[in-house]
């Protein structure tokens, strides 16, 4: 069975564009041993030290077609691209100009994020029905936001949760802080229908303001985040899969 693993034709990205692109993980037969080639030795050695077989499959595939979107924008083989990481775990392209992205993967889905000179970051989780959501909510959101979910009817408190998880994560993936900082000091818009909003940050006010959120469409089952910073920036290109 030959490799899905190809470079893909990126359409062209100005200064101003975002692009997403979202995909379901190939069936691990689809990877093939030459397909393992394109990811370097620190992305192999990483996968090797997953403990569950299913959750390396996932990293390399996902790194795996991370690449091959990555290729297409600076067009090189996906064997080729350098990766560098910021002091926090921030990935950048050492061959990759101005360009910035950021990527995630949850279950089975993947999604990942392209622009240039802008901050980025993106989230994408699984939606689980065994997440205490009001306990983690207890430990790691803001006062505000604890209210907020507290505040929805009940059968709408799960996906609220996995919603203001996203959108926390995606922010903290865009500035580079990870989870150096904490979860507390900003808050996002939680509510199912609600536009997604960074409405505030903590210690400085001013720091929320620049930074739109984004919801793209993702498969049923996840909920799913981009934040870029530089003015509104609607999505100029969207996929739906990656084959």
């Amino acid at each position: 069975m030959s490799s899905p693993f190809t470079v893909i034709e990126a359409p062209a990205l100005g200064a101003d564009d975002v692009h997403v692109w979202s995909a379901s993980l190939p069936d691990e037969r689809l990877v093939a041993d030459e397909a393992m080639g394109e990811l370097s030795l620190d992305e192999r050695a990483r996968a090797a030290r997953f403990k569950f077989p299913e959750h390396a499959r996932r990293y390399r595939t996902a790194r795996l077609l991370l690449r091959c979107v990555l290729a297409g924008y600076v067009y090189c083989p996906p064997r080729e691209l350098q990766f560098g990481y910021l002091e926090r775990g921030k990935p950048f392209l050492r061959n990759g100009a101005d360009l910035q992205f950021n990527s995630s993967h949850s279950g089975e889905a993947v999604l990942i994020g392209v622009t240039r000179r802008r901050d980025i970051g993106v989230d994408v989780e699984q939606i689980r029905a065994d997440f205490a959501v009001q306990g983690i909510a207890r430990h790691f959101f803001s006062a505000s936001e604890r209210a907020a979910l507290a505040a929805l009817p009940t059968a709408r408190q799960h996906l609220a949760f996995f919603k203001c998880w996203t959108r926390k994560e995606a922010f903290l993936k865009a500035t580079a802080e990870g989870l150096s900082r904490p979860l507390a000091t900003f808050d996002v818009s939680l509510a199912p229908g609600e536009p997604a909003r960074l409405l505030a940050t903590r210690p400085d006010p001013l720091e929320a303001q620049g930074w739109e959120f984004m919801e793209p469409a993702i498969a049923e089952g996840y909920a799913a985040a981009i934040i870029t910073r530089g003015g509104e920036a609607p999505l100029h290109y969207w996929c739906g899969g990656i084959r």
